[in-house]
């Protein structure tokens, strides 16, 4: 349509964010490999072995389980929240496989090595939040 106007421009970018958005849509879910012992959580990229990670457990002083926020299209999926033993600190959310028997064989693994709790207290500043964004009507 654009271009039976005479608008080159504008097509080309049309067609440009189209293809960028069927391939951020269509791209393949990353693979990763957790191994956890005594000193770290290891978080290797199957796919792509830059993406390597390695988080010292002893920065965090417990862990729990929590519900990520899930989109339109996403079913509803948990992750393990590290929570850090500098309280300021955000919590490091590892995504649970969406398998039962799998994530609970992590949420094993890390029991063995760091304490759980059903912690709440973390999200209070996410709460926080929140409340002034419906007070300023952003949300």
């Amino acid at each position: 349509m654009l271009v039976a106007v005479g608008n080159w421009t504008a097509a080309l970018v049309a067609a440009t964010a189209t293809v960028g958005l069927l391939v951020i849509n269509i791209g393949k879910p990353h693979s990763w490999k957790v191994t956890i012992d005594k000193s770290a959580v290891r978080i290797e990229g199957l796919d792509d072995k830059h993406r390597s990670q390695v988080r010292p457990l002893n920065r965090y002083r417990t862990f729990t389980v929590v519900d990520m926020p899930s989109g339109k299209r996403d079913e509803p999926q948990k992750a393990i929240a590290l929570l850090p033993r500098a309280r300021i600190r955000p919590p490091q959310m590892l995504v649970l496989p969406r398998d039962a028997h799998e994530a609970d064989m992590l949420i094993q693994q890390f029991s063995d090595y760091l304490p759980y709790e059903d912690a709440q207290a973390y999200r209070a500043t996410d709460r926080r939040l929140e409340r002034f964004a419906r007070w300023l009507g952003i949300s």
